[in-house]
């Protein structure tokens, strides 16, 4: 009896977690990680929706994975438009910078770093390219990539999220 309330205990607080997690990822945020240790929970818990060792790299790989992709977005998204390479690294570094920036200027939970994020990347690529181009127009479209991509990456982090629930319960 007293462990049959402790797996479902465990059961609680692992989907609940996974709840937290896709929200998490609508938010920016990574919560592929939360799956992860919600998978290294029951595998530890010996509940009844146990995952294999293989399971779990899967998840840690799928979790690596979208962190990578996070990683470059700023960059691809500017040099799919034409963009200098300079002007994507810059985007990468200015999101990063302006994520931090937006949490401290905009102190709303998420919305501070949302905010610094797009516009970090936005100036950086920007900056870059208007330097290099002399021309508004095109520097604001090669800009407007990195947003894009930040969106693109959000949706990723959602879809990857959900699927590596999926891949924990079936």
């Amino acid at each position: 009896m007293g462990l049959q309330v402790l797996h479902i205990f465990i059961y609680i607080l692992g989907f609940s977690a996974c709840l937290i997690a896709v929200f998490l990822s609508m938010m920016t945020i990574s919560g592929t990680w939360i799956v992860v240790g919600v998978g290294l929970l029951f595998k530890l818990a010996h509940v009844s929706i146990e995952p294999s060792w293989t399971t779990l790299i899967i998840l840690v790989a799928l979790a690596g994975l979208v962190e990578v992709c996070e990683g470059l977005a700023g960059y691809f998204g500017v040099v799919k438009r034409g963009g200098s390479k300079l002007a994507g690294i810059a985007a990468s570094i200015t999101s990063f910078i302006g994520g931090i920036l937006g949490t401290i200027l905009i102190p709303i939970y998420i919305v501070g770093s949302l905010i610094g994020l797009f516009v970090g990347g936005f100036l950086g690529a920007y900056a870059v390219e208007y330097s290099r181009l002399k021309h508004n127009n095109k520097a604001l479209n090669i800009a407007t990539g990195t947003i894009v991509a930040r969106v693109f990456i959000m949706v990723l982090k959602v879809v990857v999220t959900l699927a590596m629930i999926l891949l924990l319960i079936i």
